[in-house]
């Protein structure tokens, strides 16, 4: 089997042989020639649309090329072809006098290099040739249907702003510089992907950044080898660290403001041409639990909610594999009355602790997963209607105790609170809930241990995950474990330590 790095090698080279392919086209000055390339390039695709013409005063000919469903149809007519037929005589570069003078289009390129043509077309850009030109101008005339701007489902607030990003980069990026009204700004566009050519946008803000960590990202992008990026998660998977219980190293969002505010903390987002989802990096584990809705409904309240949530995180990994080490193995710990209704109501019960305890556990993600996928009433009803009904139903078949059905309702419900966290819930509830099932409070110290150190080693593009300062200062907990009031909030807390120290030298200068 061919090592990693030897595939990478071999993709690469075959990149660079199509592109060498693509490149080895060259333009002349016939129009026929050129035509006929393009024709041959997008034989079989029925969607690219060619029209021929002559100017009627000056004898010149043009042939346009564009992509149907792609183009403004009443664009191309009124803003091309219509100045077009009513040119008057050239000096002989009909190309030259139509860019400078007669095109109403406010996008207009010339080039010769056909790589860059191929791409403009399948992208929505008519391409216009000329008699005696071995060059081709692309006109702006986009015009795909795209999805209107709303809030993200996944992301909705009671207070604050409603917008929400789309499908089309070029919206997405407008709604970032409507708000960072600074030269600072820095939007960096690459294609990205063999066969899609995606384009991807590297936002950051240039006095706030940290260097160190913008080149290591864009090394991570540059060795991104793959046909087609049809999502963030395809970069994410590339780029980021990996986790074996499932942690997010790399933050992702619908929300302008959230990425705003990310940016102005010195982190950079990622738009992907194709995706509502923007990706910001680094990302920390206490980013996990905030939400844009603690920064508008006051410090006390947010600082309250986001209590909240961190308490469901751990709630919701440790809940059912502590009731299950308790009820199995360390029963003294609960009161005698409570000890001998479990164990009555165990006696008819056909399982163990332990077995019954997951199997509930399974049914309720089933019958969450079903839901999400549902339409959303009907997921909805069925999600809550699903688990009363079961639950009832096996009470009273006896097959599980009701005090489960408690547990895992609890564990399952405290789960919603951190969405983002989702899946690394589910792998450490199920790894706690096996070590406590077989070696009791001392396998869920050894699980909570494990869960712990990994978090502690876990880096995100270089920096913790975790970031412990080596002195205490309430300047640099004022937005973790609760919400400090904006004005007091003045500095930016550091990624690191050594920026940490540096910081400190300098507040003490």
């Amino acid at each position: 089997m061919p090592s990693k790095a030897k595939k990478q090698e071999q993709n690469a080279a075959k990149v660079a042989e199509l592109n060498k392919a693509l490149n080895s086209y060259k333009l002349s000055a016939s129009l026929d020639e050129n035509t006929g390339l393009i024709k041959t390039l997008f034989e079989h695709v029925d969607l690219i649309v060619n029209r021929e013409f002559e100017n009627p005063k000056s004898g010149d000919k043009f042939c346009l090329f564009y992509c149907d469903g792609l183009v403004d149809s009443k664009a191309i007519s009124s803003d091309i072809i219509r100045p077009l037929l009513s040119m008057e005589k050239t000096d002989g570069n009909s190309l030259a006098a139509a860019k400078n003078s007669l095109l109403i289009a406010s996008d207009v390129n010339e080039t010769g290099d056909v790589a860059e043509l191929v791409h403009e077309l399948t992208y929505g850009g008519a391409l216009l040739f000329a008699e005696g030109s071995d060059k081709a101008l692309i006109i702006g005339s986009r015009n795909f249907p795209v999805r209107s701007i709303s809030e993200p489902d996944s992301e909705r607030i009671i207070k604050g702003p409603r917008d929400g990003f789309i499908e089309s980069i070029a919206p997405n990026l407008s709604l970032i510089r409507r708000r960072l009204r600074t030269n600072q700004l820095k939007i960096k566009i690459r294609k990205m992907g063999r066969k899609t050519s995606t384009s991807v946008a590297v936002c950051y803000i240039e006095d706030l950044v940290e260097p160190k960590i913008l080149s290591d990202l864009e090394q991570r992008l540059d060795r991104v080898d793959i046909d087609g990026i049809l999502d963030s998660n395809y970069i994410v998977e590339h780029i980021a660290e990996k986790s074996v219980f499932g942690f997010q190293t790399c933050g992702y969002t619908e929300k302008p403001d959230v990425v705003t505010a990310r940016l102005l903390e010195g982190r950079i987002a990622i738009f992907v041409d194709g995706t509502p989802v923007v990706l910001t990096a680094p990302y920390m584990f206490m980013e996990n639990f905030r939400s844009s809705e603690d920064y508008y409904m006051g410090p006390i309240y947010g600082s309250f909610t986001r209590l909240i949530r961190i308490f469901g995180f751990f709630a919701s990994i440790i809940c059912l594999g502590l009731y299950v080490t308790i009820v199995a193995y360390h029963q003294e710990i609960l009161s005698e009355m409570l000890v001998i209704n479990l164990v009555k109501e165990n006696r008819v019960v056909p399982f163990t602790f332990s077995v019954e305890g997951t199997i509930m556990m399974l049914i309720f993600d089933i019958l969450r997963e079903t839901g999400v996928r549902m339409p959303s009433q009907t997921g909805q009803s069925l999600s809550i209607v699903g688990a009363l009904v079961i639950g009832q139903a096996a009470v009273a078949a006896n097959l599980v105790s009701s005090a489960i059905i408690i547990v895992v309702g609890f564990a399952g419900i405290t789960a919603l609170l951190v969405p983002k966290l989702a899946s690394s819930t589910i792998i450490c509830r199920y790894f706690l809930l096996f070590l406590g099932s077989i070696f009791g409070l001392m396998g869920m110290s050894i699980g909570i241990f494990i869960i712990m150190s990994h978090l502690l080693g876990l880096k995100t593009f270089g920096e913790d995950y975790i970031f412990i300062p080596p002195k205490f200062d309430l300047q640099y907990i004022k937005d973790s474990f609760f919400r400090a009031p904006i004005p007091s909030m003045i500095e930016r807390v550091p990624f690191n330590l050594n920026r940490f120290r540096s910081s400190l030298r300098n507040s003490d200068l």
